[in-house]
């Protein structure tokens, strides 16, 4: 017979799934309880703390698998070592361990060293990517769909432009030592270019949250249809992005329970993610359960003016659709809580979060630039680098000024400034606008 954990709290699918996870890793020997601070995890009648839920798996009681038993999930069934069935906790640690400082760049206080920081969020961009790509890759060959041709990891590991971030952070601190500490320039240059590394690690936030529902045992055969489809199109088009906002809609659906005879403007948009590919185009993309005109759930694109829809299920007739998201949405709101936003989100307010996107997207295109200006004035070179000619750095320069227009700045003010000032005044104002665009939300 089989281990069997029971609870009497009725927790949701990633709850379940992080106590799996937890199980499995201990039951591997792979767990250390100096890594017990990043786990908020329910745990069951059986055991009451970490510790004891460590000397129950040491103890040889739970053989090649063991069960879950919650109000709503009756004998949930894992397999407990070296199975490719659920991830590995290591990338949920991870996404844990980011949550800090997600919220430390939102609300524009971040404790850590920029140095420190820049490794943190390299090694675990790497870390969870990899954790991400190895499980993928290896379910791939489990069930003998490998291709050589597809792609299995959420993102590439770019070395070289991760180099020149890092090169960068340690190239201000030595600007900072030599000056007895960092200018406000200096600190807003670094934060920008952090930035780039921070969304992309969201968007490997949103995958952790992905990949722990589409391998629930309890999830029902159409939400896994329609997450197995999403996660292969992402998969396949996504690599690489900048995920500047993720939404989960708080209001319920409405319409009543005839999927075709809802609007889309009746809450069928359940999570929205906001991001950028690399070369700069905002993309938003919309999970979108089925209403009139669109008889299926579906992925919307919103991308260069064109609005494509790809569907994720087959035809829909009732009501059948209506929770395939309900466990996504709980995983984002509770393991990436940092980068999500719980609230009602309607279409108009697209508009105010893409403008934040320019925002971000030129900072981060312009900090490169604001770093050679500081590294020349630092050395005493009398001359601007020449990147500051270079057309697209002038285009950058440019859109921010817009930007800083429309939200009431002087343009000659900031046509005099240079290129290290203005963009500490567009970092300002992200802020500020940060707090404003969550008001409004």
């Amino acid at each position: 017979m089989p281990f069997h954990f029971h609870f009497t709290e009725d927790i949701d699918a990633a709850q379940i799934q992080l106590f799996a996870k937890m199980v499995k890793c201990m039951l591997d020997d792979e767990f250390s309880m100096k890594n017990a601070q990043w786990v908020d995890c329910a745990m069951p009648q059986e055991v009451q703390n970490l510790q004891q839920l460590q000397d129950l798996c040491d103890s040889g009681q739970i053989g090649s698998y063991f069960q879950i038993t919650t109000p709503r999930y009756e004998g949930l069934e894992y397999v407990s070592k070296r199975s490719q069935q659920i991830p590995n906790l290591d990338a949920s640690l991870h996404l844990s361990a980011l949550q800090p400082q997600f919220y430390a760049f939102k609300v524009d206080n971040i404790q850590m060293p920029y140095v420190a920081l820049v490794d943190w969020l390299l090694a675990s961009f790497v870390f969870i990517n990899t954790e991400l790509t190895n499980y993928f890759f290896n379910r791939a060959y489990e069930d003998g769909s490998f291709n050589w041709n597809d792609k299995y990891g959420p993102c590439f590991f770019d070395r070289e432009r991760f180099s020149l971030v890092r090169d960068r952070i340690i190239g201000l601190e030595m600007q900072a030592l030599h000056h007895g500490g960092y200018t406000s320039t200096m600190a807003d240059t670094a934060k920008a270019i952090l930035m780039s590394l921070l969304y992309q690690c969201g968007f490997l936030a949103f995958w952790c949250c992905l990949a722990d529902i589409m391998t629930f045992p309890g999830c029902e055969e159409k939400e896994k249809e329609v997450l197995e489809k999403l996660s292969a199109y992402m998969l396949a088009n996504y690599a690489n992005v900048y995920v500047y906002n993720t939404v989960v809609e708080n209001n319920p659906l409405e319409g009543g329970e005839v999927a075709l005879q809802r609007g889309s403007a009746e809450n069928t948009t359940r999570v929205k993610l906001y991001l950028t590919r690399e070369d700069d185009s905002p993309v938003l993309l919309r999970l979108d359960l089925p209403h009139e005109g669109y008889p299926y759930v579906h992925l919307n694109i919103e991308e260069n003016g064109n609005n494509n829809h790809i569907p994720l299920s087959g035809e829909a007739h009732g009501d059948e659709y209506d929770h395939v998201f309900d466990n996504l949405e709980k995983a984002l709101l509770r393991y990436n809580f940092n980068v999500t936003e719980y609230v009602h989100s309607p279409v108009a307010q697209d508009k105010v979060i893409i403008k934040d996107m320019r925002y971000r997207t030129a900072l981060l295109n312009y900090a490169p630039c604001s770093f050679y200006c500081l590294a020349f004035s630092d050395m005493g070179v009398d001359h601007e680098p020449e990147c500051v000619t270079h057309p697209f750095i002038i285009h950058t320069r440019n859109t921010l000024i817009e930007l800083l227009e429309t939200d009431g700045y002087g343009k000659d003010e900031l046509l005099s400034l240079d290129p290290p000032n203005l963009l500490e005044m567009a970092y300002k104002e992200l802020i500020n606008r940060y707090d404003k665009t969550v008001t409004e939300l």
